[in-house]
């Protein structure tokens, strides 16, 4: 069965984006606009990925890897943001997140990002 994937972000557009890739590559995506949203879906279904912005409205992307570790340790959560060769650079990893992929992504590199972190 295809990966089944939580997608967290804010913007619309991207999320759409997001939506439409994923289900292109094959993947079942689940889309969210916020964390609060996110972490309620998190507790209802079962998730093969979180793909989550960093910068969200509230609660960041950040938290929600630490929630999702805290609650699934083995969960690949991977993180989007425009900011991604600073956070590296600063940083080194961040909490929860298994890779950090910078903004604009295309679906080339989310394919082969997803590819690395999925089982099977």
């Amino acid at each position: 069965m295809s990966p089944q994937i939580l997608v967290v972000e804010d913007e619309e557009t991207v999320r759409q984006f997001l939506g439409l890739g994923l289900s292109r590559l094959g993947h079942r995506p689940v889309l969210t606009a916020d964390s609060r949203e996110a972490l309620a879906a998190f507790e209802k279904e079962t998730f093969d990925v979180v793909l989550t912005d960093l910068g969200l409205p509230g609660v960041s992307g950040e938290e929600v890897a630490r929630q999702v570790t805290k609650r699934s340790p083995n969960m690949p959560v991977i993180l989007l943001t425009g900011w991604a060769d600073q956070i590296v650079e600063e940083r080194g990893s961040l909490e929860g997140v298994k890779c950090i992929l910078g903004k604009p992504v295309t679906l080339d590199t989310l394919n082969a990002t997803l590819a690395s972190v999925c089982p099977g």
